[in-house]
């Protein structure tokens, strides 16, 4: 694993985040799939989040195309992970954030993960708990993947899906 992080370039970002990859499947919070904590950008809380790279979508598909792409890739994690999801909430988050910017993006690329309110964080022990109990997830959506790309295992998603609503 790699662990990375970004409070901005040049100036402050809207949506700081830490996060975790997995060096097969991707090295960059750009594209691929991680486990990210996303600070709210007001700061009430952080969201850990396995996630998706926005920046990947919105470069192949542009912004509305992207962002409708995007979605669907997470809703098909969250029905096809067999993992223990109950720990882990798959609803929508809110960074409270520029919804035409990353946050928007972060935002759609959510697949489940939990939110922590800044006046109410649980103990160390529980936030490890959870982020080893993601990482479990992570290794499941890892051996669904199957030795294919990022790449073409996301526009099969997106064909399939397609296929099956047109």
């Amino acid at each position: 694993y790699i662990v990375s992080g970004s409070a901005g370039q040049s100036r402050w970002a809207q949506i700081p985040w830490i996060a975790v990859f997995d060096k097969d499947i991707t090295t960059s919070a750009a594209e691929g799939y991680d486990i990210v904590y996303l600070f709210t950008a007001d700061m009430s809380g952080v969201y850990i989040s396995l996630n998706q790279g926005w920046t990947y979508f919105k470069k192949k598909y542009g912004f509305k195309k992207g962002r409708a792409n995007i979605a669907k890739v997470s809703q098909y994690w969250r029905n096809e992970l067999a993992s223990a999801l109950d720990d882990f909430h798959v609803f929508d988050i809110d960074l409270k954030g520029d919804k035409s910017g990353l946050a928007g993006g972060y935002e759609v690329g959510h697949i489940c993960g939990k939110f922590y309110p800044a006046d109410d964080l649980p103990d160390s022990d529980s936030m490890v708990n959870d982020l080893r109990n993601l990482l479990g997830v992570y290794r499941e959506l890892k051996g669904k993947l199957g030795g294919s790309s990022i790449e073409d295992f996301n526009v099969q998603i997106v064909t399939d899906i397609e296929l099956e609503s047109g």
